[in-house]
């Protein structure tokens, strides 16, 4: 589960674009043993990131232990390594103010932390021994199982607006047993501890990892310090491609009742839609049209502070969704007529340059679509090393989706709407207070 304290993204919007050609500032390399390198150095910077990105992740779980990669999340930052101690998740936090972030996708394990550059030996020896020599015991789980217990009922009922959104995604996802994202609590309550320290040693290794480091470096010195750092770790076992996955059941519509976590919770109601890989045909496309939904959604009267469409393209690229809370005087059916409504009308009109232009603008920083100046780029460093991460992990090139988006057709869009937007094609979910 996702984290992350100060990392939320920094938005930057036209004004900030320089083009000063970013992308010719990374530097992409590999260790002999397998550990891949991206680099970035940024001028104004006066702190660092680093993000590692397993390619493992929830599809990844054993047969009847959904929920370990969660747990392993969980007990990367906090468990013995090297010369640090087991700590809980408090600790952790106090040690790195400037953020941090733990997360788990159904491809991906994200490790981050941000600290000042004088930092940098000692958060990378950190960081190798973390990959090298994580000692995990009894104590450790013992001590994240309540955690990640209170986050899947949060997930999953106590907070309604995220019950709605999760409960929804995992229909039209499908996650392999028939499992939800985060995983089941009593598998994970059954997991033995000899299975996640033989896991760890077997798969979060190099061969499996990506390193990024952004921020005030000096590529020459930080390249040897990673040599001296991670050079010697094992390589580790490569981690087998995700098995092809059963499509969604006919069933696509839920309705349940929750007891909430929070006061003067509302119920909800969320659609979710199946989005295509990055690399299919139809991505730039789909990508213009999750733009048209989000920058109209004020059409949907939303209460402030609540934003109706969620696509988070890096975080969890395969599911795009669209909440309402329930008010008091309506029944959820009229908010699910509202939301399919909207996004019947919003999808349907026929492409303009302002589509293009509209996209650009909204994915620019996530997708590498603009450049940015270093002096923008170093208000937040964390969103310098993971957006270049995750768009590595997902096969992004970002001129080529660039130059795809500039030439969309009609027919492309329209072809996309009625993929992946017409009536059918999503899954609809009612969260009930009780």
């Amino acid at each position: 589960m996702k984290r992350v304290i100060a990392l939320l993204l920094t938005v930057l919007t036209i004004s900030g674009c320089a083009n000063n050609q970013s992308a010719s500032r990374e530097e992409h390399y590999q260790l002999e043993n397998g550990l891949s390198i991206i680099l970035r150095p940024v001028s104004k910077a006066k702190s660092i990131a680093i993000v590692t990105i397993y390619s493992i992740g929830e599809n990844h779980d054993p047969a009847g232990k959904s929920g370990m990669g969660h747990l392993i999340e969980h007990l990367y930052v906090t468990a013995a390594a090297g010369d640090t101690e087991s700590r809980d998740i408090q600790t952790f936090m106090s040690q790195y103010p400037d953020g941090w972030n733990a997360q788990t996708g159904k491809d991906y394990t994200v490790i981050a932390t941000v600290f000042p550059k004088e930092r940098i030996e000692s958060e990378l020896n950190d960081a190798a021994a973390r990959m090298s020599k994580l000692t995990v015991k009894n104590s450790d789980v013992k001590r994240e199982i309540p955690r990640i217990e209170n986050e899947l009922a949060n997930m999953y009922g106590g907070i309604p607006a995220l019950a709605a959104q999760n409960v929804a995604s995992d229909l039209i996802t499908v996650h392999p047993s028939n499992t939800r994202k985060g995983g089941l609590i009593n598998q994970i309550k059954s997991i033995d501890i000899k299975h996640i320290q033989k896991r760890i040693k077997a798969f979060y290794k190099p061969k499996n990892a990506t390193l990024i480091i952004a921020g005030a470096i000096d590529p020459g010195q930080i390249k040897t310090a990673i040599s001296k750092a991670f050079s010697e770790i094992e390589s580790g076992q490569e981690i087998s491609a995700i098995p092809l996955l059963p499509k969604p059941s006919s069933v696509m519509s839920v309705e349940k009742q929750v007891v909430p976590r929070i006061s003067q919770a509302q119920s909800h109601v969320a659609l979710a839609f199946k989005t295509p890989k990055p690399t299919d045909k139809s991505y730039p496309a789909f990508l213009v049209l999750v733009a048209r939904l989000q920058t109209n959604s004020n059409k949907l009267n939303p209460s402030q502070g609540v934003y109706p469409v969620g696509f988070a393209l890096l975080d969890r690229p395969e599911v795009v969704t669209i909440s309402l809370p329930v008010p008091i005087e309506e029944k959820p059916d009229n908010v699910v007529e509202k939301l399919t409504g909207y996004v019947s009308m919003t999808t349907s009109p026929k492409l303009s340059r302002k589509d293009v232009n509209n996209t650009k603008k909204v994915f620019g920083y996530m997708l590498g679509l603009q450049d940015y100046s270093d002096r923008v780029l170093a208000n937040n460093i964390y969103g310098v090393a993971f957006t270049l991460g995750m768009r590595n992990h997902l096969g992004i090139d970002s001129q080529k989706l660039l130059e795809k988006i500039n030439s969309i057709t009609p027919n492309e869009l329209a072809e996309t709407a009625d993929e992946y937007f017409a009536s059918g094609k999503y899954a609809i979910t009612i969260i009930n207070v009780k």
